[in-house]
């Protein structure tokens, strides 16, 4: 009977190990040592949309001239280190703004002073949360004091091309 014990021993052993556990270790570190949570790689890419040049957008009293962002198809590339705007009307590729950051569920765009904005004299870094949804990119502005950017970037959806 001695020798019986493990027949018993063994399968509760088991059975304790293969339990696992729910305990989560926190945030994932990237190669580079961030612990910030990186965009999916499946937002990166150009995307495309139209404005007729009649939109209207800003606040009351604030609100940008029609015709303003110009019409015509605008494209938008987001990748590591890149977000730039492509405009039809004047063939012109530019920045978002002077530094752009993406994350998992935003879209950061640095303070630009040449940006027409709401208020001159403060002058605030632009965040959009965003969401793909298949092959369309949609934008909702956070907070931003450039008018141009938030209209460009809200008033339609994107589509990946």
């Amino acid at each position: 009977m001695r020798r019986c014990w493990f027949l018993f021993a063994i399968p509760a052993l088991v059975a304790a190990g293969c339990g696992g556990s729910s305990h989560t270790s926190g945030p994932t570190t990237t190669p580079s040592g961030s612990t910030q949570a990186q965009p999916p790689l499946r937002v990166y890419g150009t995307y495309t949309t139209s404005f007729t040049g009649n939109e209207h957008f800003g606040p009351p009293g604030h609100t940008l001239p029609t015709g303003t962002p110009n019409s015509g198809l605008w494209e938008l590339t987001l990748g590591p280190g890149k977000a730039e705007f492509y405009n039809s009307f004047n063939g012109q590729t530019f920045p978002l703004g002077a530094s752009t950051r993406i994350t998992a569920r935003d879209l950061v765009v640095g303070g630009d002073k040449t940006c027409p904005h709401l208020y001159p004299d403060h002058v605030i870094a632009g965040v959009y949360a965003y969401q793909l949804s298949g092959r369309t990119l949609t934008f909702r502005e956070v907070r931003d004091t450039c008018l141009d950017r938030a209209a460009t970037l809200t008033l339609h959806p994107w589509h990946r091309k």
